[in-house]
């Protein structure tokens, strides 16, 4: 329960993490059977309070989708990790039928001819994380961006360097001028890859209170690495309404376990709300986002 505050010291202890609501409820569960086991009533109520204590004490990591302001410039935006998706057809259906402005990717390492038909006419803008050649991460765009950012230095598809892009605008979401970026981490096994790679997308591009971050963090909403990169920048964390992965688990499609693609957005952005896709395919559920800018509100 206290490894991940203990990451620091060994980054393997961030992977903690992920067992803790489940490692917090089994000792629920034995509290509930020492229960059974003391002989003073006393013990017995010492031993459940601070297993559902333990319970509670699990932070909440994440800020809930909320109302926005009336007025307030929105901006919907869609991300998905394709990987293994063997009908793009699906994912061109819910693209075309949720209607996002932005839709961010990875593991697109060659567009099917149906999304990259979709894609030509109603999101021809587009950036992919190297600036002269073909990258799996990339962002598309209804509207012409002001300026667009190859976020990759070296080779990101073997995990040399950040898989990322980015696209700014002079205004985002009825907004001042602002980029939205999408990146692809390294596997949390590779807790030090991850660390560097955060650090990558630190130095290349402005992270300020109009910045939009989204992609596969291959981090959960509870890990450490993750919530401090979004303390440090003053970036909140969205909660999306059901986990993104795994969609699939050893051949059989299952309903998911953790978050581990993520929205962060800067101060001046405001999310009223974040649904994850239906199964399209992939072993990644994606998610499409409604945002508010609220700096002039």
């Amino acid at each position: 329960m206290i490894a991940p505050g203990l990451s620091e010291l060994w980054p393997w202890f961030d992977l903690a993490a992920l067992v803790q609501r489940p490692a917090a409820f089994a000792g629920l569960a034995g509290a509930a059977g020492l229960v059974w086991a003391l002989r003073s009533w006393a013990l017995r109520g010492l031993a459940l309070f601070a297993a559902i204590a333990l319970c509670f004490a699990i932070p909440l990591r994440g800020t809930l989708p909320e109302r926005c302001p009336a007025g307030a410039g929105t901006l919907r935006i869609a991300w998905i990790n394709a990987q293994g998706a063997r009908h793009p057809e699906q994912i061109v259906d819910w693209i075309a039928a949720e209607k996002p402005q932005i839709v961010g990717f990875a593991e697109v390492r060659r567009v099917p001819p149906p999304l990259a038909a979709y894609l030509l006419v109603h999101l021809p803008y587009t950036q992919n994380c190297l600036g002269n050649g073909h990258c799996s991460t990339a962002l598309y765009a209804r509207e012409r961006p002001v300026g667009a950012r190859a976020l990759a230095r070296g080779d990101p598809e073997n995990r040399k360097t950040l898989s990322g892009a980015a696209l700014e605008y002079a205004r985002m979401g009825g907004g001042g001028q602002g980029r939205i970026a999408a990146v692809h981490l390294s596997r949390p096994t590779s807790a030090a890859q991850q660390a560097r790679e955060l650090q990558q997308l630190e130095s290349r591009m402005p992270i300020d209170a109009d910045t939009v971050v989204v992609g596969d963090f291959n981090l959960s909403v509870r890990m450490t690495l993750l919530t401090r990169f979004a303390e440090r920048h003053r970036l909140s964390l969205v909660l999306a309404d059901r986990p993104t992965w795994p969609t699939v688990w050893r051949g059989r499609r299952v309903g998911g376990l953790w978050q581990i693609d993520q929205l962060l957005l800067g101060r001046n952005w405001r999310a009223k709300s974040m649904r994850a896709s239906p199964f399209l395919g992939s072993d990644h559920r994606g998610f499409v986002a409604d945002l508010c800018h609220i700096s002039a509100m």
